[in-house]
């Protein structure tokens, strides 16, 4: 139920999973298959555009961010695999044309 994806979703630079907005629901689709009890990680980054505070990353892996702010934060190489993807909300992809 929703309060076992809260207790397991985490803030990360290396997703396993996106946010996906439909007609006003909020969806966690996995970008890949996860194991039951896995934790989710999500870059809360493509989500927000000027968004005042950071989240930290602590994936550890050699192209960790570390700190995950806004959108255009993210590196341009990152975003290129997220739009293949199709990670990056639409109502985002319209606020930057």
């Amino acid at each position: 139920g929703e309060r076992a994806v809260r207790a397991h979703r985490t803030v990360s630079c290396t997703p396993n999973c996106f946010v996906d907005f439909d007609n006003g629901r909020v969806w966690l689709v996995a970008l890949a298959a996860i194991a039951a009890g896995a934790e989710l990680y999500f870059d809360y980054g493509v989500t927000q555009i000027d968004f005042p505070f950071r989240f930290y990353c602590l994936c550890g892996t050699s192209r960790c961010r570390g700190a995950i702010g806004n959108y255009d934060e993210i590196p341009p190489e990152t975003l290129t695999v997220y739009r293949a993807q199709r990670v990056v909300p639409g109502h985002i992809e319209a606020l930057l044309d």
